[in-house]
C-alpha cells in the first residue's frame, strides 16, 4: 500500500481480536498503517459488524471469522474490481468478467485466510 496506508497484511492485526480487544496503540503498532488509514478501515469494520468497542474503547471482534468469506470483507472495504461507474462496453465486460474471477478466487473464508498467513503479529 502507500505511505501510511494499509498495506499487505495489516488487516490480520485487526481481525484477530482477542476476547479483551485491541486499543488504538496496540493496533496502530501492530499493523504498521498511518493512523487515518487504520481508522477509515476500522469505521468500515463497524460499521459492517465485524468489529464492536468496549465500554473501555477497545475494538473486538464480533463476526465468526470461520463463516465469514474473504469475498465479503474485500467488498466491504471496497478493495474489489467491478464495473460500477463504467458505464457499458468492452471496459465494463471485462471488469465484469475480471469481478467474477476475483470472487470465485476469494471464496474462502477469513478463518483459512489467517490461518495460512505466515507472518507473525509484531507484539500483539
Amino acid at each position: 500500500g502507500a505511505e501510511g496506508g494499509l498495506g499487505k497484511g495489516h488487516l490480520q492485526g485487526i481481525l484477530r481480536v482477542g476476547a479483551a480487544g485491541l486499543g488504538r496503540p496496540a493496533l496502530l503498532e501492530g499493523t504498521g498503517a498511518g493512523e487515518a488509514a487504520l481508522f477509515e478501515v476500522l469505521t468500515r469494520l463497524l460499521a459492517r459488524g465485524y468489529l464492536a468497542r468496549t465500554a473501555a474503547g477497545r475494538y473486538v471482534l464480533v463476526r465468526d471469522l470461520g463463516r465469514v468469506r474473504l469475498a465479503d470483507l474485500v467488498a466491504h472495504l471496497d478493495l474489489g474490481l467491478g464495473p460500477e461507474g463504467v458505464g457499458s462496453g468492452l471496459l465494463a465486460d471485462r471488469l465484469g468478467r475480471a469481478a467474477a474471477a476475483q470472487a470465485e478466487a476469494l471464496d474462502l473464508s477469513l478463518a483459512e485466510v489467517l490461518e495460512d498467513y505466515s507472518m507473525p503479529l509484531r507484539g500483539l
